[in-house]
């Protein structure tokens, strides 16, 4: 990824505290359902469910079992990783 695609990502993050926990969140390495993301954030499932789709949209996280409906597994991309670093580093 560039440094203009890079920043581009960052200020996306940035402009949502959910987005940012979210990834904060997934940084473990450990996947998680959107329940367990809740629980853990303390942000509302439904928010939960509308910001992971915004960050699968841009690529930041992908679902480990797709072909489940129920107790889908997140978990970041490569990208996604690079992003957070960043913000870490940022910090």
């Amino acid at each position: 990824m560039d440094k203009d695609e890079l920043y581009q990502l960052i200020g996306f993050i940035q402009r949502s505290k959910h987005r940012r926990k979210l990834l904060e969140c997934l940084s473990d390495k450990t996947p998680k359902t959107p329940t367990e993301l809740a629980t853990t954030t303390g942000i509302h499932p439904v928010h939960v469910s509308n910001r992971l789709a915004d960050l699968r949209e841009n690529q930041l996280v992908t679902i480990m079992n797709p072909n489940d409906h129920i107790h889908r597994y997140y978990t970041l991309t490569a990208k996604g990783n690079e992003v957070v670093k960043e913000l870490k580093n940022r910090a």
